[in-house]
């Protein structure tokens, strides 16, 4: 009998050495958590609804007011709006200036146009690596062709950053899209220029207040609005996240599943050549020698520590302040004993709805063991929470709290274990 008492005495003190179980207080999270997106495809998020009312909205560049210009999603990867494979097609989310077609010319042709000019301006706000990340377009030259018009009048395009949509590119936009200011259709600002030509040289073609589209008819000195649009080539983001408070400072932090449906991205920045000496490594915290960092203002050091599932944290874990150095990371408590990996990279991470920029993933192998969790002292009286542990048999009723929520124990020392080999 003695026997079976210390046998199962020792089993329960293996499991509660071995096993991760919260000790009473348990440890308040840190507020706020990380709304990123990564996996085979960090772009999915950005696939989901195209062309529709609740298409994604994403921010990129500044508009007319240096602010962060929204775009929507209406083309990924060959579907939706003049969308070929890698490519996302993006149409400003609302107006970005109002103007008349031309200023001094007569005719509608789009090179020589105000509207080509206002719109070129527009794409000079873009920084080098956001520049980098358009795939340039085409505009080829054509004539009026009615609601299957796909042209501009005059000499071709080329190289375009941003542009308007053609007539026959705007009638494949879902209409409540095509309605730039929903709450004020009738005024100017809900009226947009393609750049398609309409009937006669004076004249081009539009989109009204209520989304319909008006291909002939429209004088090219009214003033309605610039809407542009383009194509992002999409490897060249890294990542996404919350346009808003989607990166956290600070520490590894906890990703949550973000419900909202605008975006700003990280992409690649290939000037920057990041590495890790390690490829493996296990315990807490984390000790890396890296290379190739980028010092300055917005500048860190920053992981992704993902699992088989996918990322799980996001952490900016130090601002280097020397292009070589070393880093610390402190791994998450709690963290399940397994392997891991540890996605570092150099990141400019920039303000909410602006582009952030980043290395490339440097993957390092992280195992993560049964540890000692806790500092206790001897003669202590400490509360285990065994209610998840599954323990068979009938609760002791002279314990507290028979849910097995809160268990005491005074701790006594160190239990030395052993394993009976044949």
């Amino acid at each position: 009998m003695k026997k079976r008492i210390l046998s199962i005495l020792l089993t329960l003190c293996m499991t509660l050495c071995l096993t991760p179980i919260s000790v009473f207080a348990e440890e308040v999270g840190a507020e706020g958590s990380a709304a990123i997106q990564l996996g085979a495809d960090p772009l999915s998020v950005l696939s989901k609804n195209v062309n529709t009312a609740t298409a994604p909205t994403v921010y990129f560049g500044q508009n007319q007011e240096n602010k962060p210009a929204a775009w929507r999603v209406i083309g990924y990867d060959g579907s939706g709006v003049t969308s070929s494979k890698g490519d996302i097609t993006l149409l400003a989310a609302g107006a970005m200036g109002v103007i008349p077609f031309v200023d001094t010319i007569l005719n509608n042709e789009y090179a020589p146009s105000n509207l080509k000019a206002t719109i070129d301006a527009l794409a000079e706000k873009l920084t080098t690596e956001e520049n980098t990340a358009v795939k340039k377009r085409t505009l080829t030259s054509g004539s009026y062709n009615g609601e299957n018009t796909d042209c501009v009048a005059g000499g071709q395009v080329d190289n375009a950053v941003f542009w308007p949509l053609s007539t026959a590119e705007a009638f494949a936009v879902n209409q409540d899209l095509r309605i730039a200011d929903p709450e004020h259709p009738s005024w100017a600002s809900s009226y947009w220029w393609l750049r398609s030509p309409g009937y006669s040289d004076h004249d081009a073609a539009t989109v009204n207040g209520d989304g319909s589209v008006v291909y002939s008819g429209n004088a090219i000195s009214s003033w309605w609005c610039v809407r542009p649009a383009f194509n992002l080539n999409s490897s060249s983001v890294l990542f996404t996240s919350a346009a808003v408070g989607g990166k956290p400072d600070g520490g590894l932090t906890p990703i949550s599943k973000y419900t909202g449906n605008e975006w700003k991205l990280t992409l690649k920045d290939s000037n920057r050549n990041f590495a890790v000496t390690e490829t493996t490594v296990s315990g807490d915290p984390v000790t890396l020698h890296y290379t190739g960092a980028t010092a300055g203002i917005n500048e860190y050091i920053s992981v992704i520590l993902a699992d088989n599932s996918g990322a799980q944290y996001y952490g900016r874990v130090a601002q280097p302040t020397a292009e070589n150095g070393t880093v610390e990371i402190k791994i998450p408590s709690g963290l399940a004993p397994g392997s891991y990996t540890l996605k570092v990279f150099s990141e400019q991470c920039n303000d909410d709805k602006k582009t952030d920029y980043a290395s490339d993933f440097v993957d390092i192998d992280l195992t993560v063991g049964y540890q000692e969790q806790f500092t206790l002292t001897p003669g202590g009286r400490y509360y285990f929470d065994l209610s998840a542990m599954n323990i068979p048999g009938k609760v002791n009723g002279r314990l507290p709290d028979s849910t097995l929520h809160y268990v005491p124990f005074t701790y006594a020392g160190t239990i030395e274990a052993y394993k009976l080999t044949s």
